[in-house]
Order: C-alpha cells, then structure tokens, then sequence
C-alpha cells in the first residue's frame, strides 16, 4: 500500500535515520544525489513505510524529493535520478573472514524505477536486519543535516565519524573523540579510489587473516582522486569540515584533522580527526500563567519524536506516544524518569498505562535484581563496540 508523502512533515520535525553502522563502513563510491536517496530511503524503511513485494519497496514522489534537496534545480533532476538509480543497483554489501572461510555478499538495491512522478527503489529483502530490524549497532544521523550536504565526500566523513562517537565500557562520559582512520582505508571509504573496481576488489579479496592491505589496494587502483595529501587536504577535508561545521542540521562539529607519519619523514599513513558533538541549548520551556509547559505545535512534534525513540523497542502509536506526553504536561524529565523506572521493571503488560501510572505517582527506578536488559538499550548504549569483535559475532552467527 502507497502512504502519501508530505514535505512540511519533514522539515517541521527533526528526523532520525537509524543506519547500520556495517552499512555505514561499506566500502563504494556514489554521488551526493545517491546517498541522499539512500538515506530518505533508509528512513522511510525504519518508519515503515515500504511495501514487501520481492524485496522492500520504498515508493516516493519526485516532489517530494526535489523539496527535501536543495540544489534540485541545479541541472536536470531527471538525469540526477536516473544516474542515481544505476549506481544504487550495482553496490554490493558484504563481508568475509578468510580464516573462518566465511563471507556474505548480496546486492543492497535491486531494483530502481521511476515512472508517473515515482521514484520506486526496491532494497533487497535479504538484508533486513540491517536495514530495517537493526539487531546489530546503529548510527542515529539528522534526515535534514544529511540531505543537505552538497559534497558526497562531506555525507560520508559526517555520518562515518559520527558511527565513531561512542564510550565504551568503564571510560568517563564525554562529548570530544579522537577518531583515527588509516588514510588509506579512508581513500577508499569515502569513495576517492573506487573499491569496485576489479583490481582494488581483488587486493581486497585476497588480503589473508583479519588485517585488510588498504595500502596496496590503494597503489593498484587504476582510478584514484586527489592522490597525494596536499590535495587531499586542500580539496577535500578542509572543504568538507567547513561544510560540516556550517550545516545547520549539523550533530557535531570538527574541531581539528591531524596527520601521522609512519617513523620520522615517512608517509602520512593516518588521518585523525579532533571532533566534539554539537551541544544543545539548555533553554528552559516556555510556561503558561499556571506554570505548566507550554510548547509550540512543532515542539510538540520535535518531543513525540524524541519519545519515539526513547521507547523504539516498544513500537508505540503517535496517540500512544502523544498521551504519555500529556499525562507528563510535555515534561521530559518525567517522562525520562518513568522510562527509567521500566527498564528494571518485569512482566509488563501495558506499557502506556504503566508509564501514565509511573509518571502520576513519580516513581523512582528500582535498581534490577533480575538484571533485566531491554533491546532499546543494547541499542543505545554501544559502550562495548569493537568492529573486530563484532565482525566474527556475526560471522558466528
């Protein structure tokens, strides 16, 4: 079933997109105009709204689209789409462990059409987990700070740094990263050597244990952009972190790039990256003359939303969600204080009328004897990442 589209939904309200973070380390090279497609999709699939017909089918209107991009008008937007639509259908997305002798490769979009003013992109349905249930770590990025990059390079090094920014187990809280990447992984990620082709792809495939050549992948490729650092510098990180850092939708900002040499004058073999993530003002909310909160329709929006995905593992309506809002006066501290008072709680049958209850009473959390753990928060935490590890979890399994 086709689910209308309207645009003033997504620009009133701050959206999420929850990507994979295996999806976000693929290793292709595609244009801005396919990454914001792939992104709008990748959202509208995490909302549901898709159609399961040999693969799942994301159905949207080119009016819709030529809204959300803001350089649309530049050039014919036909052609972008076209172009987009056959480079989406040739990406493979996969992995492999040649000493488990392992591997798994599936095409991510299968099919791409666009007929009648709708653009059609069918996602291979194989890929679920990554793309729509999300059972393993995820990346929550702004729809809007996404569809406004202008540089593909920018799109990457934004959603790729922000994969990157988490704490891990036992270390203090914290709103900066160092974030490192062999520079020729890095080459190769952001889609300056195309890792599609047959020479990087076999350097690539052949690389023996866990330790990937990226180096030597890079020296074979016959097709490589802005080769040398100078360049790399000059025409694609200093532009990019000044894109980055200027968007208005932006979640963070880079403060700083470093690069390291492998021993006294040898070869820039890293690039670090000094980011922070992007604070958000403590303005306290408007009151009404009997003290309560008073917010905007938008804020109203924008609050929904955050409860949305508070409480993702629950899947609850807007009205559910919109009456535990109200049964809090839209305070989130109350609501938040009664979310974490379900997450040590047991056996419990109705979530919303729970939560009201928590919420009226101000029930403080409990601590868990049972030592309980919910979806939302293996999910949120990522203190315990480690790509390494999680790359032979999910060859195991």
């Amino acid at each position: 079933m086709e689910k209308a589209v309207i645009d003033d939904e997504y620009r009133q309200e701050t959206k999420l997109i929850r990507k994979a973070n295996r999806f976000i380390d693929s290793k292709f090279r595609s244009s801005i105009t396919e990454q914001r497609l792939t992104n709008y999709c990748l959202y509208e699939l995490t909302r549901g709204n898709y159609t399961e017909d040999d693969g799942l089918r994301v159905d949207v209107k080119a009016s819709t689209l030529k809204g959300l991009f803001q350089d649309a008008n530049e050039g014919s937007f036909y052609t972008k789409l076209d172009t987009a639509a056959k480079t989406m259908t040739g990406h493979i997305y996969g992995y492999s462990d040649p000493e488990s002798k392992v591997f798994r490769y599936a095409a991510v979009v299968t099919e791409a059409t666009y007929e009648g003013g709708v653009l059609s992109v069918t996602f291979n349905g194989k890929l679920r987990d990554d793309l729509v249930a999300l059972e393993q770590q995820y990346t929550q990025l702004n729809l809007l700070e996404m569809l406004s990059y202008k540089s593909p390079y920018s799109s990457r090094i934004a959603e790729l740094l922000e994969s990157r920014m988490y704490v891990r187990k036992g270390e203090s809280p914290t709103d900066k990263f160092l974030i490192a990447f062999n520079i020729y992984e890095f080459y190769i990620t952001i889609g300056l050597v195309n890792a599609e082709l047959d020479a990087v792809k076999k350097v690539l495939n052949d690389s023996k244990g866990t330790e990937i050549d990226f180096q030597k992948a890079f020296e074979v490729a016959p097709e490589k952009l802005y080769s040398s650092v100078s360049e790399l510098k000059r025409k694609v990180i200093n532009p990019c972190v000044e894109e980055i850092n200027t968007n208005k939708h932006n979640s963070i900002y880079i403060d700083d790039v470093d690069y390291s040499r492998s021993g006294r004058g040898g070869k820039i073999t890293e690039i670090k990256f000094y980011v922070r993530k992007k604070s958000k003002k403590e303005e306290k909310p408007a009151v009404d003359e009997k003290g309560r909160i008073s917010l905007s329709s938008e804020e109203m929006d924008e609050f929904i939303d955050e409860l949305r995905d508070l409480f993702f593992e629950y899947k609850l309506k807007s009205k559910d969600l919109r009456n535990i809002a109200e049964s809090a006066s839209w305070d989130m501290d109350a609501v938040k204080k009664a979310w974490k008072a379900l997450e040590n709680a047991s056996e419990v049958r109705d979530v919303v009328a729970w939560l009201k209850s928590a919420i009226r009473g101000d029930w403080e959390p409990a601590v868990s004897k049972k030592g309980r753990k919910n979806a939302f928060s293996v999910y949120s935490e990522r203190n315990d990442y480690d790509f390494d590890e999680l790359e032979k979890t999910l060859i195991k399994n």
